[in-house]
């Protein structure tokens, strides 16, 4: 009887010790890419970065010797809002005009537009 409550005091303290195991969500500075879609001259590679998820506009130019962007790979983006530095005249803006072409925000999702000074086309540049 008296090993049995041993037993019984050391499964309830071990399954009320908190776990910080591999559940624990951990802050990353990369992004995963999870979609690229074109349209007229822009790029669109959507990404996600601690659960949030970012629209990166590129415009479409040919890079010789090209580190190629992959689905589902990560990478160390230098992300920036499209809108930094740039007065901004009413919020209820539907898109922007990049490259000649209109890009629109996806309101349910995504609520800003972003560039990468390291993605030049699909390129992951250094």
């Amino acid at each position: 009887m008296k090993a049995a409550l041993i037993l019984f005091g050391l499964m309830l303290i071990i399954t009320l010790t908190p776990y910080k195991g591999s559940s624990q969500i951990t802050k990353t500075k990369l992004h995963r890419i999870i979609r690229i879609d074109s349209v007229g001259q822009v790029y669109l590679i959507y990404t996600r970065k601690n659960n949030c998820l970012f629209k990166i506009m590129s415009a479409k130019e040919k890079i010789n010797d090209c580190n190629a962007l992959k689905l589902n790979q990560y990478y160390d983006l230098d992300v920036k809002s499209y809108f930094e530095g740039r007065d901004i005249v009413t919020l209820e803006l539907a898109g922007v005009e990049f490259n000649g072409t209109e890009i629109l925000f996806e309101r349910d999702s995504i609520n800003n537009l972003y560039v990468a000074n390291n993605i030049k086309g699909l390129c992951f540049v250094d």
